[in-house]
């Protein structure tokens, strides 16, 4: 895990640590010249070069989260630095969950039993689609 995603981490966990239901403002943080975090209520938008990539919300004790990789943006496949950001905080929220490229698609994967399962395969939205 590159530094940078360790510290965006550590900003989601003390962000719905400390968060409390009361507040309203909307809080953005910059790490490095690439990625945005955008904290409004519960939720929180990860952005790389602009585009949104992830969005946690929180909702009592569980978390949702929502990847946003807009494949057809990267010419069909999601960028290294993409894929590493995401996969950083899948791992550290969504117990073993990765993204995994294979043949030039994306795959949700799990590890289990010594192997990789593929879960689904990512699709682009109809709006990506032109």
């Amino acid at each position: 895990m590159r530094k940078i995603e360790k510290q965006i981490i550590i900003d989601i966990q003390n962000y719905y640590e400390n968060y409390k239901p009361s507040d309203y403002t909307t809080t953005i943080k910059q790490h490095g010249s690439n990625t945005i975090l955008e904290f409004c209520n519960r939720s929180i938008e990860i952005f790389l070069h602009g585009n949104s990539i992830i969005n946690l919300y929180k909702e009592k004790d569980k978390i949702y989260i929502l990847v946003d990789i807009h494949e057809n943006k990267t010419k069909g496949i999601a960028s290294n630095t993409t894929l590493s950001r995401i996969n950083a905080i899948l791992d550290t929220l969504a117990n073993g969950l990765r993204l995994k490229r294979k043949n030039f698609k994306t795959y949700l994967c799990k590890y289990e039993k010594s192997k990789w399962i593929e879960l689904k395969q990512i699709q682009p939205s109809k709006n990506d689609i032109n």
